[in-house]
C-alpha cells in the first residue's frame, strides 16, 4: 500500500471489489496508517458488531446497497439478508465516528406493495434523519445471469431485453417512449423516473441528503469541506457542462489530494 500510494503521489483511494467482508476491512484497517479509503460494504457484514477500528483505519466514507428497508420486499424479490433495525445502528455509529455513508435503494421494488415502499420511507425517516448519510433512489438494474433477467414475469417485470440494454448503455435520462416494453409493477420507465424525482424531494424534508455518493465525501474530506458542499458544486457545473469550472474544481481537488500527500494541507 506504501509503495502504490507514492507511485500514485495520493493517500486517497477506493477500494475495489462490491462486498468486503468484516474480516477484510478489520485486516486492512489493523495494516493502514496512511490512505484515505471509500469502499463499498454490506449491512449483513457490519451489523452488530464493533467498527470502532474503522474510525482508526483510514476509512472516510461507505457505499451501502439497502435496496429497501421493508423485510417483506427483501424475502420476496431481493437477495438481502440484514436486519433493517441492525443497519440503523450500524449508519448511527458510522455517523458518530465522522464516516460518512451512502445507502442506495431501489425504485420501485419489483414486487412491492404501496405499504412497504410506505414502510421504508418511514423506517428511512428513523433510522437515517440528522445522521452523516445520504440517499439515493434509483431505478432497478436486470442483468443477465440473474433472476430478474431471466424470469422477469415471476417478479412482475416487462422485459424486452435488447431495448433495454440499448437504453441503459447509450441513454442517462428517460423520455416518453424512450424503452418500450419494459416496466416494473406495471410502471413505465418515465413513470418511475418521475416517482424518483418525488422521492429526492422527500428526502430533502425530511433533512436528508439526496444524491452525494461515497465518492464525493472522499474528495470532500480531502478538500476539508462538507460533502454537500463538494456535491452541490460538482452537480451544477456537471449538468450544465460549465466545462471551465469542471476543470477549476479536477485542479482544486488534485491541489487538496497533492498538499495532503505532501504534508503541507492546511
Amino acid at each position: 500500500m506504501k509503495r502504490l500510494a507514492e507511485r500514485s503521489r495520493t493517500k486517497y483511494f477506493r477500494l475495489a471489489g462490491s462486498n468486503p467482508s468484516y474480516q477484510f476491512l478489520r485486516e486492512f484497517c489493523d495494516i493502514n496508517r496512511t490512505l484515505k479509503v471509500s469502499s463499498f460494504c454490506s449491512f449483513k457484514y457490519l451489523q452488530d458488531r464493533d467498527l470502532g477500528f474503522l474510525q482508526h483505519g483510514g476509512i472516510v466514507s461507505l457505499f451501502f446497497g439497502a435496496e429497501s428497508f421493508a423485510e417483506e420486499d427483501h424475502s420476496r424479490a431481493l437477495n438481502k439478508h440484514y436486519n433493517v433495525d441492525s443497519a440503523g445502528k450500524t449508519i448511527s455509529a458510522l455517523s458518530d465516528m465522522g464516516i460518512f455513508s451512502h445507502v442506495n435503494f431501489i425504485h420501485p421494488v419489483p414486487l412491492a406493495t404501496r405499504s412497504s415502499e410506505e414502510k421504508t420511507l418511514s423506517r428511512i425517516r428513523e433510522l437515517l434523519s440528522g445522521k452523516r448519510c445520504s440517499v439515493l433512489f434509483s431505478v432497478p438494474k436486470m442483468t443477465p445471469n440473474t433472476v430478474w433477467w431471466d424470469t422477469p414475469k415471476r417478479f412482475n417485470v416487462v422485459l424486452d431485453r435488447e431495448t433495454f440494454l440499448h437504453y441503459f448503455v447509450f441513454h442517462r435520462f428517460a423520455s416518453d417512449g424512450a424503452v418500450d416494453g419494459y416496466t416494473i409493477n406495471g410502471k413505465t420507465l418515465p413513470q418511475i423516473q418521475g416517482e424518483l424525482f418525488t422521492l429526492s424531494e422527500v428526502m430533502r424534508e425530511m433533512g436528508i441528503p439526496a444524491g452525494i455518493n461515497n465518492e464525493d465525501a472522499l474528495a470532500a474530506h480531502a478538500m476539508h469541506i462538507a460533502p454537500k458542499e463538494f456535491f452541490l458544486d460538482t452537480r451544477s457545473a456537471l449538468y450544465f457542462f460549465d466545462y471551465a469550472k469542471i476543470a477549476r474544481l479536477v485542479a482544486d481537488v488534485n491541489r487538496a489530494i497533492d498538499a495532503d500527500y505532501h504534508g503541507t494541507a492546511k
